[in-house]
């Protein structure tokens, strides 16, 4: 018995389907990562948690906060000491509206930490 394929054969078409099959595309089920690089950006979104990131090749796990938009997609915002303490505040299932106010300056050589304001819907 030889390893190698047989010569004789013929490849079956397998790029085209019946014409009454119907596709449609798998959509990735990652949240899209809101990054505030702005000042004055905005986020709204509904609150639902802390995610919990698995690690990844070259990245250890982390979390970030999860939410829904207002278009019923989902999205994640990264933690920073400022938002972690603001967001303890907001019970989840909340809309909230997260605007990045200004940059905190920090100790020489460090980058300035980024401050946030947090509303929530009345």
């Amino acid at each position: 018995m030889s390893g190698k394929a047989n010569q004789d054969a013929t490849t079956p078409d397998v790029s085209t389907s019946p014409e009454e099959w119907e596709f449609e595309e798998v959509v990735s089920d990652a949240p899209t990562v809101i990054v505030f690089d702005t000042i004055g950006d905005q986020f709204i979104g509904k609150y639902n948690g802390i995610q919990h990131v698995e690690a990844r090749a070259s990245r250890e796990e982390y979390e970030r906060f999860a939410f829904t938009g207002i278009d019923g997609n989902r999205y994640a915002v990264s933690k920073s000491r400022t938002l972690d303490d603001l967001m303890k505040k907001v019970p989840v299932g909340q809309w909230v509206r997260i605007t990045y106010t200004g940059d905190i300056p920090q100790s020489k050589g460090f980058h300035p930490m980024k401050d946030f304001t947090v509303e929530v819907k009345r």
